[in-house]
């Protein structure tokens, strides 16, 4: 599931979660109930979190990118799109 992700890959990069809010300026309740499943990071926060992490929004999510060249180019456009937004 998603908050298992979230926390396997916050461990691996040697971050509280406690830092994690502080890089993010949020609650360190937030990325706890993340980390639980009881609410979702919002797209701006998946972005930071995947940025921070030094993944991608796929490796965060816990999914395999994309096979096709379309997909992949789709893919691109949503995260540069969200990135310049």
């Amino acid at each position: 599931n998603f908050g298992e992700n979230f926390k396997k890959i916050r461990k691996q990069c040697g971050l509280s979660q406690q830092e994690v809010a502080d890089k993010l300026q949020i609650k360190q309740s937030s990325v706890s109930d993340w980390e639980n499943d009881v609410s979702r990071p919002d797209y701006e926060k998946l972005i930071a979190l995947a940025e921070l992490y030094d993944v991608t929004l796929y490796e965060l999510l816990g999914k395999t990118e994309p096979r096709t060249a379309r997909s992949r180019e789709v893919g691109f456009f949503i995260y540069k799109k969200a990135a310049l937004d």
